[in-house]
Parts: structure tokens; sequence; C-alpha cells
């Protein structure tokens, strides 16, 4: 699992960098992200499950119009995950929106969050 997080840490800085955040926040929201799917009421929506879909993903992105706004997309799509709560796709879309608020980017319209 090491290596996965290695492999996946520098495709987060690649996208961060690609998309044109702002600031040098790339390793805290990116260590925000790992933390969620780490956590441990997680069953499904964990961090094998992240990777595995952003593997899949890098098999198709060529397709895409904007790649990059559909893979942050998927970075956020189960960002927060709570078993118990019925609304965790719109929590996760929120959080994003503020996310990438603060870091000066218009790059994801909370729909593409819902839809992944």
């Amino acid at each position: 699992m090491q290596m996965q997080k290695i492999v996946i840490k520098d495709g987060w800085h690649g996208l961060w960098y690609r998309v044109g955040a702002k600031g040098n926040n790339a390793w805290r929201v990116y260590l925000d992200l790992i933390t969620r799917y780490t956590e441990r009421h997680r069953y499904y929506h964990v961090f094998s499950h992240l990777t595995h879909v952003l593997e899949e993903f890098d098999q198709i992105k060529h397709l895409c119009v904007n790649p990059d706004a559909v893979e942050m997309a998927l970075w956020y799509h189960d960002a927060v995950y709570w078993p118990s709560e019925d609304d965790n796709e719109e929590a996760s879309a929120e959080l994003a929106q503020k996310i990438l608020h603060e870091v000066r980017l218009d790059l994801l319209p909370i729909k593409l969050i819902l839809l992944t």
C-alpha cells in the first residue's frame, strides 16, 4: 500500500499544478483527503477504492473534454462518508467546492461530483 500512496500522491500533486491551484496547500489538501479515505468507520469507500477509481479513470481520461475536472471530482466523490447518513455525496461536493474556492479554482461544478 505504501507504493500506492506514493503513486497517488504524485498524481495528486500533478493534478494540483495542472489545474493552476493557487498557494502551497497541495500537501495539506492531499493529507486531508487521505485521512478521510482511511477513517476507521469506512468499509468500502476507502483508500483502495479511491486508487482503483483513479486507475480506471486513467484508462479513459483521453476521452474527456476536461479530464482534470473529472479527476478532481473523482478525488472528492467519497471524501465525506458516514454509513448512517444519506447525504454523503452532497457533503463531498460541498467540501470540494469549499476547498477549491479557497485555492481560487472554479474548476468543478458541484453536479460533477454528484454524478461520480
